[in-house]
């Protein structure tokens, strides 16, 4: 099986849609927002939430696409304010085996210019591994912008791979991505959002879900996403400021995907 798993990756790299060279990470789902529960996945998504963070957020995240453990994503990020308005971050996001690897590294640097927006710029090195076809790489960058007009909203948006890079001596386009959310804090309990992913050449994708806070130590949430159609699930448990998480998502014709994580925020 594993060898089909190579077979698959050597035939992205000769096609032009180059969509799947980029790495998925473990937070890659709807619930990618600006929660107690979630503001890991936030930080990772949408650069400049590091100006707008007071003290650490780190988290560390596992997911298993369709049940496919050779698929199995890593993903550890951490961000921080470091006072005077900037803020930085540092992502990992690693995938593979034996045969067949991908990996994708994030430094940014985020300044909130004006309060309550903050503006941030990720240096991103992206590299894929197949044994028997060499090793390739590409420098880009991702930037974004995160609003918090009052407490209880944040409007968020991002692009990733906005050079345009290639992909080593194959000269393969890393597909680029559109990100936007707004976020709404109705209730210390409640979080309503709406998120809209666009992957260039392929059909944007809009999320609308909701989260709930029980008593400060539970969080449970739901999302329905479309293009393709799924829906997402997080259970989260609240440990000494420290969130324990379960992310499952299923596909009606692939199956669960399972995922978890570990978070801490101010």
């Amino acid at each position: 099986m594993k060898v089909v798993y190579v077979v698959i990756a050597a035939v992205m790299l000769l096609v032009p849609d180059a969509a799947a060279l980029e790495p998925v990470d473990a937070f890659e789902d709807g619930f990618a927002v600006h929660a107690p529960a979630t503001a890991v996945a936030a930080l990772y998504a949408y650069p400049g939430t590091e100006a707008l963070t007071e003290g650490v957020t780190a988290g560390v995240g596992w997911r298993e696409p369709f049940g496919i453990n050779e698929l199995a994503v890593t993903t550890v990020a951490v961000g921080a304010g470091i006072g005077r308005g900037f803020g930085v971050s540092a992502t990992y996001t690693g995938t593979g085996f034996n045969l067949y690897g991908e990996d994708q590294e994030k430094i940014g640097l985020a300044w909130a210019f004006f309060p309550r927006i903050g503006i941030g710029v990720r240096t991103v090195r992206t590299a894929m591994r197949i044994d028997g076809f060499g090793n390739a790489s590409a420098w880009s960058f991702d930037m974004g912008v995160v609003a918090r007009p009052v407490d209880t909203l944040v409007l968020s948006c991002a692009v990733e791979n906005a050079g345009d890079a290639e992909l080593g001596a194959s000269k393969e386009p890393l597909d680029g991505k559109t990100r936007a959310g707004v976020t709404w804090l109705p209730s210390d309990d409640t979080t309503l959002f709406v998120t809209f992913a666009d992957t260039r050449r392929h059909q944007a994708s809009t999320a609308v879900g909701a989260l709930a806070d029980i008593y400060g130590i539970l969080a449970v949430g739901v999302c329905g996403s479309n293009n393709p159609g799924r829906i997402s699930f997080l259970c989260g448990v609240n440990v000494i400021d420290t969130v324990f998480s379960y992310r499952g998502e299923y596909h009606r014709e692939l199956g669960m995907t399972h995922g978890f994580t570990i978070s801490r925020s101010p």
